[in-house]
């Protein structure tokens, strides 16, 4: 097969991650503009904004991660790297506005989808 080529098995699995219709994927809220009308899309996400003083945790799911290291580029105040090249996510949570915008940027930017911001409820520390 010439380089630059995918197999047709490959381009359906493409289609089917692009869809979201994989068994237990994450959805992610619409950010872009609706393509019929223009407008912003409604944002799924019910959750409090960054800005209110929440404490959030970053959590990775080890099967669906493939060890890009993006995430840890992008947030390297909670995510390092093994010696594979896999995500190590620290445990605590944070209520630092940058790193949590950072934080939600690592989540919308893997690829693979493996990883997930979560509220943290304010009587665990």
């Amino acid at each position: 097969m010439p380089p630059g080529r995918v197999p047709r098995l490959h381009r359906g699995l493409a289609q089917l991650l692009a869809r979201g219709s994989r068994k237990g994927q994450v959805k992610r809220p619409a950010t872009k503009a609706s393509p019929t009308t223009g407008a912003p899309r409604e944002s799924a996400r019910t959750g409090p904004a960054v800005s209110e003083n929440v404490r959030r945790r970053l959590r990775v799911n080890p099967i669906l991660c493939d060890g890009y290291g993006y995430c840890a580029e992008i947030v390297p105040e909670l995510i390092s790297l093994d010696d594979w090249g896999f995500p190590t996510v620290a445990s605590r949570p944070t209520d630092d506005d940058k790193v949590l915008r950072l934080a939600e940027r690592a989540v919308t930017t893997c690829p693979r989808l493996a990883l997930l911001q979560e509220d943290v409820p304010p009587d665990s520390r």
